[in-house]
């Protein structure tokens, strides 16, 4: 077993940095080095005048945003991924970005939606009680995710997207539902590795538990192929629900971190769990099995938030500088958030 503790390797920050907008809720949030050298985040946004969730189904779109430093404060730049038409997969929503670099493209990973009930105009006519297990706006909406990939020479695009899912559900296997929360990893090869989160929700049914799966390609431009028939780990208790994987390749070994829902594994509701394999297809939880808590490192002292989600490392010379993470206050759950902003951590040695 290996470990991998970020909580001991995190550096105060102010309550400045990282990524916010005044009228939007941000989330998500990925960061490259540009070609100016700065460094720039891919993020999500949609209306605050939305419920946080479940809005983010109905109105996200990813944007880019700027700092000179890697921890920010980033500045808002532009749209990126915006609405389009929606006779393609991700015509009315995309979300979940991550952003690498594979020779001298920029790969923008992403998930997106189109759906088949109508878009809530008026804010009050969004459904406030979330996204159901049985009722229209799970079956019609948060299932039809699906992981996209745009590309371009430059951080600055214009970036190129690809038509059709580079990722689809396969029928009858586990992850027939739906694909999302993608996190890659390219190879000194160019060769491709793609974590992602799937689950299913059989007619009359609830949602089945969320599981982590990883495909592979040549490269850039060729198609994913899974490396596992089955989720990469089974958790301890068959009714865990993980989700928003970050993997990578260090040490001869791939690592991933994944968040967990309820807490079953960690003791602790939205912690993030970590394992590692020699070959990605061998898997272990590690010891400890925490990697993170929802504590930020705030420079007057650690404080608890209500989310801390879509974990990501920013390397730099092959080491990990920073750790990134969607956060939010919340008395709750998603529908109970009343702020949200993507931190930006650095990491000691």
């Amino acid at each position: 077993m290996s470990s991998f503790n970020l909580e001991e390797r995190q550096l105060p920050v102010g309550r400045d940095n990282g990524f916010r907008m005044e009228d939007y809720w941000t989330w998500d949030g990925s960061i490259i080095k540009g070609e100016d050298g700065r460094w720039h985040m891919f993020a999500s946004r949609w209306p605050k005048k939305y419920p946080m969730h479940p809005g983010w189904l109905f109105l996200s779109e990813i944007v880019r945003a700027s700092s000179d430093t890697p921890e920010g404060p980033y500045k808002f730049e532009e749209v990126v991924l915006e609405r389009r038409d929606p006779c393609y997969f991700d015509g009315q929503m995309t979300h979940n970005p991550s952003i690498r670099k594979c020779g001298d493209h920029y790969l923008l990973f992403y998930i997106g939606v189109s759906y088949g009930v109508p878009f809530p105009e008026d804010p009050a006519e969004c459904p406030r009680e979330g996204v159901g297990e049985t009722d229209r706006w799970c079956r019609e909406v948060w299932l039809r995710k699906r992981i996209g990939m745009a590309w371009s020479k430059s951080v600055f695009g214009p970036w190129k997207r690809v038509d059709e899912p580079i990722l689809k559900p396969r029928p009858g296997k586990w992850d027939r539902g739906t694909t999302s929360n993608p996190s890659p990893f390219v190879m000194e090869d160019g060769s491709i590795y793609l974590a992602y989160k799937s689950g299913y929700s059989p007619e009359g049914t609830r949602l089945q538990p969320f599981r982590i799966g990883l495909a592979r390609a040549d490269s850039w431009d060729a198609p994913f192929e899974r490396v596992l028939d089955e989720p990469i780990l089974q958790p301890s208790n068959p009714e865990t629900f993980v989700e928003d994987p970050f993997l990578w390749f260090a040490d001869g070994r791939f690592h991933i971190m994944m968040k967990e829902l309820q807490g079953y594994e960690s003791g602790h509701k939205g912690y993030g769990l970590y394992a590692s394999s020699p070959d990605g297809r061998d898997w272990g939880w590690g010891d400890p099995i925490v990697a993170y808590t929802r504590d930020l490192p705030f420079e007057e002292g650690r404080e608890e938030v209500g989310q801390v989600e879509r974990p990501q490392l920013v390397f730099q010379n092959g080491k990990a500088t920073h750790f990134t993470a969607a956060s939010a206050y919340s008395a709750g759950d998603l529908q109970e958030v009343t702020d949200s902003w993507v931190s930006v951590i650095p990491l000691r040695d």
